[in-house]
């Protein structure tokens, strides 16, 4: 199956590391977000995160 216009990768994230001081918040993210996509990531806390590519396909 080929892809069509505007198919791809807008948003490539791998191995991410996040720490406050000492405290570990996040380790080892890896995702991928397609163009045109809308991909939200909430932690236990309830905290949220929302990824989503914004440009039109051409």
């Amino acid at each position: 199956m080929s892809a069509g216009p505007g198919v791809g990768k807008a948003v490539e994230i791998r191995g991410l590391v996040k720490t406050y001081g000492e405290f570990l918040s996040v380790d080892g993210l890896g995702m991928t977000v397609r163009r045109g996509a809308c991909h939200g990531v909430v932690c236990p806390s309830g905290a949220g995160l929302l990824l989503r590519d914004h440009r039109e396909s051409a």
